[in-house]
């Protein structure tokens, strides 16, 4: 397994429930079930607690006063993801130059 693979294939999220995630994971869920190329009406269960369900946990704290988080994580990971691509991209374009 190349490198590329490696990378695909790895767990980049782990949330409180145990469910692990890659970055393939995240980003055909996102693609293909929810809203990249049509909604379906039943996401798999972990991937609809990370992205609906704040199943990462997380609390926010502003003046002493606690709530959780109301965003997902799959936005910003896929974000994350992308910029990921385009610099290796990059990269690899200016060393074969």
């Amino acid at each position: 397994m190349g490198f590329i693979q490696r990378r695909w294939d790895a767990t980049v999220i782990k949330d409180n429930n145990g469910s692990m995630f890659s970055r393939r994971d995240l980003v055909l869920a996102h693609a293909n079930k929810d809203g990249g190329t049509h909604v379906d009406p039943k996401l798999d269960e972990p991937y609809a607690n990370l992205s609906r369900f704040n199943s990462m946990g997380w609390i926010l704290e502003s003046d002493g006063i606690q709530r959780m988080l109301e965003n997902s994580v799959v936005a910003p990971s896929i974000r994350q993801i992308a910029y990921e691509v385009l610099v290796s991209l990059k990269q690899t374009i200016t060393t074969e130059k």
